[in-house]
């Protein structure tokens, strides 16, 4: 049965409108990345202090759990353009801040930092390889060459016509770069409507 956003339940309380908040609620469950590991990541590399077992590229790492799968299943909460404030590497690296504007992005931005476009997908992970697990906040988020897969997922998000009732399986592609290299993006599929019995879980 298709749902219509009238009879959707409002999404949980720890999803809010500034993803800061999302993550510092007293109520919120640990909040994971989904990480598409590509050739060079450090997960895949021999010897390197984050490799993982098992780890190749077009495979999936859960940041919390490291966990490695093919494909994993959501329900998506909420889509949150953001901007992010990265450190140079010859500093150290790493995220610094989030805003929500670009404005304010570049009001705060420090000095040879840079600022990337992201398109977060706040979700409900609720499948591993084709099998059911335990409700967990999961963010994924798509910046430089992963906002063609955001562009993409936004539009199918639209013509289901809302967001809570669908469920979607995240699998991986390959694909060629404008310089010729190849490399791994995630490419969303519709699995679905959840029913109204579903949909309590994620109130």
């Amino acid at each position: 049965m298709t749902l219509t956003t009238t009879n959707i339940p409002a999404p949980p309380k720890y999803v809010k409108s500034n993803l800061e908040q999302l993550k510092s609620a007293p109520d919120a469950p640990s909040v994971q990345y989904l990480n598409l590991l590509q050739a060079l990541s450090p997960e895949c590399t021999l010897g390197h202090e984050r490799e993982i077992p098992g780890a190749k590229a077009g495979l999936f790492c859960l940041t919390g759990t490291k966990d490695i799968c093919r494909t994993v299943d959501v329900v998506v909460l909420q889509v949150m353009d953001l901007f992010k404030e990265w450190v140079n590497r010859d500093k150290g690296g790493g995220l610094r801040a989030t805003y929500l504007t670009a404005e304010e992005a570049e009001r705060n931005c420090e000095a040879g930092n840079q600022i990337d476009k992201s398109t977060d997908f706040i979700c409900t992970l609720v499948g591993v390889d084709d099998q059911m697990v335990d409700d967990q906040p999961l963010i994924i988020s798509c910046n430089r060459s992963k906002l063609s897969t955001a562009k993409q997922w936004k539009a199918m998000l639209i013509a289901t016509q809302n967001v809570v009732a669908a469920k979607w399986q995240l699998t991986s592609m390959v694909v060629q770069g404008k310089k010729g290299t190849y490399f791994n993006i995630a490419s969303p599929v519709f699995l679905g409507y959840n029913s109204k019995a579903e949909l309590s879980r994620y109130t």
